[in-house]
């Protein structure tokens, strides 16, 4: 989390995907952050762009998820999808195979980054620039 706070200063804005206000990223962040007394960006210091958001006001896709906005506008993504038998051998308590399951884990979240942004650059012409504070 520290690294997290540390890194996210360096931004104005952030973009995420379904992850603002009354979603689950930023809330799940901002509560472990005030929690284990670490100091968060306040109200102003940083903004936050939803893709979920854009495209459920600006798009009529079947489902507003990312998996399905990349599908749609064929941009690749999810080649390492999370699925619950992954979560499941983080139980395990073999090294190996946590070890193994956190490295998926691990690309899962780059692609996701990777394909977030070629969203965001594709659908954001769309929509104004949100002055959304995280």
């Amino acid at each position: 989390m520290k690294d997290l706070i540390q890194d996210v200063q360096k931004f104005k804005r952030v973009v995420v995907q379904y992850g603002s206000d009354r979603k689950f990223d930023l809330p799940f962040l901002r509560s472990r952050s005030v929690r284990w007394g670490l100091k968060f960006p306040v109200y102003k210091r940083l903004f936050v762009t939803d893709t979920h958001t854009i495209l459920k006001n600006k798009f009529c896709l079947h489902r507003n998820s990312q998996e399905v906005a990349c599908d749609f506008f064929k941009i690749p993504a999810k080649q390492h999808r999370l699925k619950p038998d992954i979560w499941v051998r983080m139980l395990s308590g073999n090294p190996k195979s946590i070890q193994k399951t956190l490295d998926y884990v691990l690309q899962h979240n780059k692609e996701d980054v990777i394909s977030l942004e070629k969203l965001y650059k594709k659908i954001s012409p769309y929509a104004p620039s949100s002055k959304t504070s995280i």
